[in-house]
């Protein structure tokens, strides 16, 4: 009988030494820009960032969207770094920086 409850308990730690706590899964910040091809101020930002439930853009220019995929409107031409920081269910962050040029139509 001390065999078998040993041999149970023996089991149980090591079932439970083995489950692992849920992770969640990794957040990755990514997206794509695309400038409008009548207003070349106007750029189209899409989010292609996985596993993200809230998003941040910052525009380098003192503005800034919680939308998903913002269009945005620059007062003129010039070199952006445009930053999408994104967060996962935990508040665990990501960030990814692109740079964007606009050039003055000619």
């Amino acid at each position: 009988m001390r065999q078998i409850l040993a041999i149970l308990l023996g089991c149980a730690m090591i079932s439970c030494s083995d489950r692992k706590d849920e992770i969640e899964p990794q957040i990755i910040a990514d997206f794509t820009m695309e400038i409008d091809v009548i207003d070349y101020y106007k750029v189209h930002f899409t989010n292609k960032s996985e596993n993200a439930v809230s998003y941040y853009w910052d525009f380098d220019n003192g503005h800034k969207s919680t939308l998903e995929n913002p269009t945005y409107t620059y007062s003129g031409g010039g070199i952006y770094d445009v930053t999408l920081t994104v967060y996962g269910a935990n508040n665990i962050s990501d960030s990814k920086t692109r740079t964007l040029i606009i050039n003055e139509p000619h």
